[in-house]
């Protein structure tokens, strides 16, 4: 079911999926209203599940899992039970799960330490969910976490993070 949300709502957000620690004030300012009135539309937000939740980005370069990869999976038998995602839930160093349309029945997105760990982590994923599998090594990243505008705003238009240093008259 989609939610009913309003312009300040989407400015909300969107400042929100930019800098999941902006402060109250900050969204406030952003927004026009009060601190309290903000307060009471993130509630409102988090409660119908709009807002699910707010998350730290981790450098994997130095947590040692450098190696990301996406793996196609299909089943080995095209009979057999579609619970590929349930029999690889637990298993370390898949990230995400994308059910998909197309050759393979899902792609997973993996993190790894390196070429060997990558060789084990595909003959485990082929041996607990009987499936064939078909990996991209991911060589760069050049963006990820790009979210949709979803406010009036364009993106290029200032935002509360840039209008500090903006605003000021050069020194």
């Amino acid at each position: 079911m989609t939610e009913r949300v309003d312009e300040i709502d989407r400015i909300i957000i969107d400042l929100l999926m930019r800098d999941g620690r902006a402060r109250l004030a900050a969204l406030a300012e952003a927004t026009g209203l009060s601190t309290s009135a903000v307060q009471l539309r993130l509630r409102r937000l988090e409660s119908t599940g709009l807002i699910t939740g707010y998350q730290a980005r981790v450098d994997y370069d130095r947590l040692g899992r450098s190696l990301t990869a996406l793996i196609e999976i299909t089943p080995v038998d095209p009979g057999q039970p579609d619970d590929a995602p349930e029999r690889l839930h637990h298993v370390e160093g898949i990230v995400s799960c994308y059910s998909v349309a197309g050759a393979a029945s899902y792609v997973l997105f993996v993190r790894v330490e390196g070429p060997d760990a990558l060789e084990q982590l595909i003959g485990s994923i082929r041996l607990q969910a009987r499936v064939t599998t078909r990996t991209t090594i991911i060589l760069s990243t050049p963006f990820e976490h790009r979210h949709e505008q979803l406010a009036g705003t364009p993106m290029g238009a200032q935002t509360m993070t840039d209008t500090a240093t903006t605003d000021k008259e050069p020194q």
